[in-house]
């Protein structure tokens, strides 16, 4: 480490030290210290004015000369701009002066902190300056502040003890440093107006300080000031939470959708006027609407060159910052929501804000429009800050859209190019908006609502029934209505708080329900869940074969058949009942030895099948399988009630269909029957599709052709039968030759789309904000042939 460096660190823990009451007790100094330096900012800055004034010769000064004299009867002056952010904390500060002259010796110079303004003009001594020249109108002299007008307060100069002190000899560079120093100039970044510099003197010899006249310019006086600068102001986020009924991702205004505005040649015309509008045409009545950003849209008048007409509503500020929103509505009003929870998350996804959605009073009349002030959350966030927004999105909800925009406030230069100063009141409440007023020269009088937003005043008068308007110019912030003067008081000083960065998120939340449903073993293949009652007609007992966990016994009554169905409802053939009961003899549970008859039965739930849920456009939105659910979480899986459910979650409103995926050696049989389910059953398992020609007769048997999703052709006869096509067979070259899928009736040769698309209209289901969807109970019959061939 350089000895400069060191010295810095010595001075920055010095400076700490100082102020080490003001940080927090916990944190140990020497981290402290190291931290503030890393973040600190060291700036140098040249002489802005310097002279000297003498004592014996109290009518002269040298403005204009090289050399800053102390010593002799002669002071020195020296002052510094300092552009250093209002807020900032001095950790060091260093003057550097340049002796170009020297007599008498080493002597102790010090420096002090001037309290009365000082003017510097064009006289300069000759020679060595130690005897100054005639002063010129506004020069500081030993009597004169400004000569030959304002008088110091005391001969010799206005100023406070000694900030600091140096032994200064021969030619050479000096430096002052220490506390002293420091708080000087932190008193002048507090309040700029105290700024007045520093009075030199010598106690001994005199020495000879080059200024910033000389000709060497880089030896002039240098102030080096180490600072930490304010912590940056908060950005704002925040924005609304709506209910997006449609589900299209647009927060619907009501009048926006009757009028139907639309971008004319798909351009959105912009300050055609120069009231910073934005233009629009109506589809309904053909006139045209402008948008000003206060959020009022108004039907123009026709006048030409100007900026009038009916106001038609104010709408959410969202819409001039992003105007294509303005032409995408449709549909009925959709509420804000208030009383939502919305989280702001760190960059380690560490939740450390929370807020809730309510509505805010924008335009101060004491009262929340639920339509244009409803909805909103808000957050302050560090402007340097990595963050997320999250919203924590009801059971029965699924987040829709989430739309971003910048929404930075007005900059400084544009709060500095209104002019604006306080004139003799703030007239709060004039208007009867609890406003407060500002008054530019060129724009005349402005307001400032309780909420930050910042209006010209349109100068129309205010009456109980044409209440306070005017024209929106910037948001500002609530602490700019809190201190009025902040909007201007940079201007006088080109300092002050930047203004806040805003950036604004909307959520878009639509209401969802659960879809489900059950599928079952469709045994006897009719599109109804059976219940057989066997007794007393039949003797039945139960075979006394050992079955696995979660299997059962189910009859066939038409065949005096046995089958075991699993645990997720499949089904594997056992063999034929036998009459004689001798070697059919099942003990019950508690170990005794007797018939156990079957008295009825039920065709079980199936799980393990796959269901899709699609949407209108005919997309998959969704897919499941059929499952167990311990629906009353008891740990055991109840075989009539808990099996075979479907479920899909978080579905938004809409109409939807429910659909089993087809499988080989099954048909479905329920919601649909006959062979409509088996063209859906088929459909499902292959994926037909029709191809531009359906090719009829190229096998030579006035066939006709469909093609399945892995490119696989199919071919139909007349009477309905579907046939997978034996590749190269046809009958020029020994007979068209197929395997027989599915026997249809003649219809679906006649119509392949009843093949391709089946109709699924009486599967759909409507997903409504209040009722839940009915439930579709699908039937799945597996072939019993299949079984036996098992076997």
């Amino acid at each position: 480490m350089t000895l400069r460096a060191l010295r810095l660190l010595w001075r920055g823990s010095f400076a700490l030290g100082r102020r080490r009451t003001l940080r927090s007790c916990s944190v140990v100094a020497d981290h402290l210290e190291s931290r503030q330096l890393l973040s600190a900012i060291t700036a140098s800055f040249a002489s802005t004015q310097d002279t000297s004034i003498y004592q014996n010769d109290i009518d002269t000064s040298n403005g204009g000369g090289q050399f800053i004299v102390a010593g002799g009867g002669a002071r020195g002056l020296v002052r510094f701009d300092l552009s250093i952010p209002s807020g900032s904390t001095i950790l060091d500060a260093v003057l550097t002066m340049n002796v170009g002259a020297s007599s008498g010796g080493t002597s102790g110079v010090s420096v002090h902190r001037i309290t009365t303004a000082w003017g510097e003009a064009s006289s300069d001594a000759a020679g060595d300056e130690q005897l100054g020249a005639a002063a010129q109108p506004f020069d500081a002299t030993w009597l004169h502040s400004f000569y030959d007008g304002a008088l110091w307060g005391s001969p010799g100069g206005d100023y406070s003890g000694t900030s600091a002190s140096a032994a200064v000899g021969d030619v050479g560079a000096y430096e002052w440093i220490g506390g002293g120093l420091i708080d000087d100039v932190q008193q002048w970044v507090d309040d700029s107006a105290s700024n007045f510099g520093w009075l030199i003197q010598s106690a001994g010899g005199i020495k000879s300080f080059l200024s910033s006249d000389n000709p060497a310019a880089s030896l002039a006086p240098l102030l080096e000031v180490t600072y930490e600068p304010p912590p940056a102001p908060p950005a704002i986020v925040e924005g609304r939470l709506w209910n997006d009924l449609n589900g299209d991702g647009v927060k619907a205004d009501p009048v926006l959708s009757s009028l139907g505005l639309a971008a004319v040649n798909n351009n959105t015309y912009f300050n055609v006027f120069g009231g910073s509008e934005y233009w629009f045409r109506s589809t309904a009545d053909s006139h045209w609407y402008y948008l000003t950003a206060d959020g009022q849209l108004t039907k123009w008048s026709g006048a030409s060159r100007t900026l009038s007409g009916t106001a038609v509503t104010t709408l959410d500020p969202l819409f001039y910052q992003q105007p294509g929103l303005v032409t995408q509505q449709t549909g009925e009003a959709e509420p804000w929501l208030n009383g939502w929870t919305v989280q702001l998350l760190n960059g380690q996804g560490a939740v450390v804000q929370t807020a809730v959605t309510s509505g805010r009073d924008m335009n101060g009349d004491g009262a929340v429009d639920p339509e244009t002030e409803g909805g909103w959350y808000r957050f302050e966030v560090a402007a340097d800050e990595s963050f997320t927004i999250r919203q924590i999105v009801p059971t029965g909800w699924t987040e829709t859209a989430r739309i971003e925009a910048e929404t930075s406030g007005t900059s400084e230069e544009g709060v500095n190019s209104l002019d604006l100063y306080f004139r003799t009141s703030y007239y709060q409440n004039f208007g009867k908006q609890n406003e407060k007023w500002m008054y530019s020269d060129d724009g005349g009088w402005h307001y400032i609502l309780p909420n930050g937003r910042l209006y010209k005043w349109n100068r129309l008068p205010i009456t109980a029934t044409a209440p306070l308007t005017g024209t929106f110019v910037a948001q500002l912030g609530t602490e700019y209505y809190s201190d009025p003067a902040a909007a201007f008081s940079q201007q006088q000083t080109g300092g002050g708080t930047e203004q806040q960065q805003l950036t604004r998120i909307d959520f878009g939340n639509r209401q969802s329900q659960t879809v489900s449903g059950r599928t079952w073993l469709d045994f006897y293949d009719n599109g109804i869940r059976d219940t057989v009652q066997l007794l007393p007609n039949i003797y039945v007992v139960y075979p006394t074969e050992p079955l696995a966990a979660g299997e059962e016994w189910f009859y066939d009554t038409e065949n005096s058949d046995w089958y075991i169905v699993n645990v997720d409802g499949r089904i594997r053939y056992w063999g034929v009942n036998e009459i004689d009961t001798g070697g059919f003899e099942r003990p019950p549970d508690g170990g005794t030895t007797q018939l156990e008859f079957v008295q009825s039965e039920i065709e079980p739930w199936l799980n393990g099948r796959t269901m899709q849920l699609v949407d209108q456009q005919g997309t998959v939105v969704a897919t499941t399988v059929t499952r167990s659910i311990d629906l009353n979480a008891d740990g055991v899986i109840q075989y009539e009630s808990e099996r075979g459910w479907y479920v899909f979650e978080d579905v938004p409103v809409g109409q939807y269909e429910v659909r089993m995926v087809g499988q080989t050696g099954w048909k479905q049989t329920a919601p649909v029957s006959g062979d409509l389910a088996t063209a859906v059953a088929l459909d499902g398992q292959f994926g037909f599709r029709s191809t531009a020609s359906d090719f009829q007769n190229w096998g030579g048997r006035n066939e006709r052709w469909v093609i399945d999703r892995s490119n696989q052709w199919y071919y139909v006869l007349s009477d309905g039968s579907l046939y997978r096509w034996q590749v190269g067979s046809r009958e020029s070259n020994g007979g068209l030759k197929g395997t027989l899928v599915a026997s249809l009736p003649p219809s679906f040769y006649s119509n392949l789309a009843l093949l391709t698309d089946p109709d699924l209209s009486h599967l759909s289901v409507t997903v409504e904000q209040d009722q839940q969807p009915i439930e579709l109970f699908f039937g799945a019959h597996q072939f019993l042939s299949d079984v036996l061939n098992a076997n």
